[in-house]
């Protein structure tokens, strides 16, 4: 539960303030019972996450989304009235009616990107997009996503069919249109709508336009979250703001779902001696497996091949979280050793005798 609540504070930080776009299923009405559905809007509102509401044209729906404070209600297509109702801090939903001349699918994909939305969110009856009958696909790129809309099956009939076709079509018109992430759930599961986007597992099937996790150098706005995630991983003595500030060009960063800071590293470049120097190296313990650790040292391969170097290093000092990480380090092919017997020349200023961690790059 400790690990949920962390995992769930660091996402509702990150969208404050970002929009969404949450078209419903015809299916799926607070009238028909589904009231977790209304209380998961209701509480990214309450953090700060500005949401534009998407359904069919009917009365009975309506009026149960109409009872709620600080509610506009527009027609789809009324984009720039949707965007000053958001301004307005209002909550707008949007109605589709039947003699549209597009499906209400492709209504809220276009308003999505209209509006700036990171985020569109299709509500169905169903949990997500299947590849067969027993097995939901949880994650798609745009590549994937758009084979998959070609796939068929030994009858030559497509996998994906129906309203379902038309959801993913359009999530993939959204991506390309700038929004960052299209997600298609269940309104039926308890808390679905918490659980797909505040939580890195999901419980539906997310499309994205870009790397769902990637890492990139450091900016100037990621010193904070850099902050938090030393913190969250015991990485300790944390440095200031400005210390940060200091080393920013040495710092990299593991984000997710966009731009969400999970993970940090300092790559210090010695260039007399051959060598990186690997420090502070964490990610949020919510967030933390052996395949993420992987990819931030493949990462770190990278950045050393392409500027020559042979060797990485790292201090375990008396670092209680580093140590615990010991074992995991020398599966991935480093060797314990000493400063001082490293092949690399000494500009670097420790003593010789330091415990380090060492691997040759060139040797991998």
């Amino acid at each position: 539960m400790r690990r949920v609540i962390r995992e769930s504070l660091a996402y509702a930080a990150h969208y404050r303030g970002k929009r969404f776009v949450v078209k419903l299923g015809e299916k799926i009405s607070p009238e028909a019972g589904d009231l977790g559905l209304i209380q998961d809007i209701i509480l990214m509102r309450l953090i700060g996450v500005q949401i534009v509401v998407v359904l069919r044209w009917n009365s009975t729906d309506l009026g149960a989304w109409l009872c709620m404070p600080d509610v506009d209600l527009h027609d789809v297509r009324d984009h720039s009235g949707i965007i000053d109702s958001l301004n307005r801090g209002m909550m707008p939903v949007a109605y589709w009616r039947e003699e549209s001349k597009n499906s209400i699918n492709e209504a809220a994909s276009v308003l999505a990107s209209s509006v700036g939305a990171c985020k569109l969110v299709y509500v169905t009856h169903l949990d997500g997009v299947h590849a067969d009958r027993h097995r939901l696909i949880h994650q798609m790129t745009l590549d994937e996503a758009r084979a998959l809309l070609d796939h068929k099956d030994r009858t030559k009939r497509h996998i994906v069919q129906g309203p379902m076709r038309d959801k993913v079509q359009y999530g993939i018109a959204a991506c390309e249109a700038g929004v960052q992430r299209v997600h298609i759930i269940s309104g039926r599961s308890s808390d679905a709508l918490i659980a797909e986007i505040f939580s890195s597992e999901g419980v539906g099937t997310l499309i994205f336009r870009e790397a769902y996790h990637h890492i990139r150098p450091a900016r100037p706005s990621d010193c904070h979250p850099i902050r938090d995630v030393l913190g969250d991983a015991n990485i300790v003595p944390i440095p200031s703001h400005m210390e940060l500030v200091a080393m920013l060009d040495r710092l990299h960063v593991l984000v997710a779902d966009g731009d969400h800071v999970q993970g940090c590293m300092c790559v210090t470049e010695y260039q007399g001696a051959g060598a990186i120097e690997l420090s502070r190296f964490a990610v949020v313990q919510w967030a933390d497996s052996p395949e993420t650790r992987i990819n931030m040292m493949e990462y770190v391969r990278t950045v050393a091949h392409e500027r020559g170097i042979m060797k990485v290093f790292l201090r375990p000092g008396q670092n209680e979280s580093m140590l615990l990480l010991h074992q995991w380090f020398i599966a991935f092919g480093f060797k314990e050793g000493i400063l001082g017997k490293l092949a690399i020349n000494t500009d670097i200023k420790y003593p010789s005798q330091e415990r380090v961690w060492s691997i040759n790059i060139f040797d991998e």
